[in-house]
């Protein structure tokens, strides 16, 4: 009996397989093999990226690095004199006179009206 039983579920296992088959396409393969590949593209590049040591990958001309860094320090300075000569002090320049009392001004009619409501809350 056990063995009808093994014999009977290996049986199911088969047709299963069998309609599994079936249901997968040519197409639907051949593009997950392209997906798989490209990823397996994609992995190669990034493995090469990182084997590749840093000092190969940018080489610098420590002669060009010096005269960029002294243009740097060049137009920093001039800045900084430009922002001194800008700030220095000028001459003193002698306000015109101004009368003692401002002349009063009319009121305009939403001062008066705060005006009121200010006198009315303080009551």
């Amino acid at each position: 009996m056990e063995t009808n039983r093994m014999t009977e579920k290996e049986a199911n296992e088969e047709a299963k397989i069998r309609n599994e088959g079936r249901n997968l396409n040519l197409n639907d393969v051949d593009k997950t093999m392209d997906e798989i590949n490209e990823q397996i593209e994609n992995m190669k590049q990034i493995q090469e990226a990182l084997s590749t040591p840093i000092s190969t990958a940018t080489d610098f001309d420590e002669d060009e690095l010096e005269v960029e860094l002294e243009e740097l320090e060049g137009a920093e300075l001039e800045e900084q004199l430009l922002q001194h000569a800008t700030t220095a002090p000028a001459a003193p320049v002698q306000a015109a006179r101004q009368p003692a009392r401002p002349t009063p001004q009319k009121n305009t009619a939403e001062e008066d009206e705060l005006a009121a409501l200010q006198v009315e809350m303080a009551l």
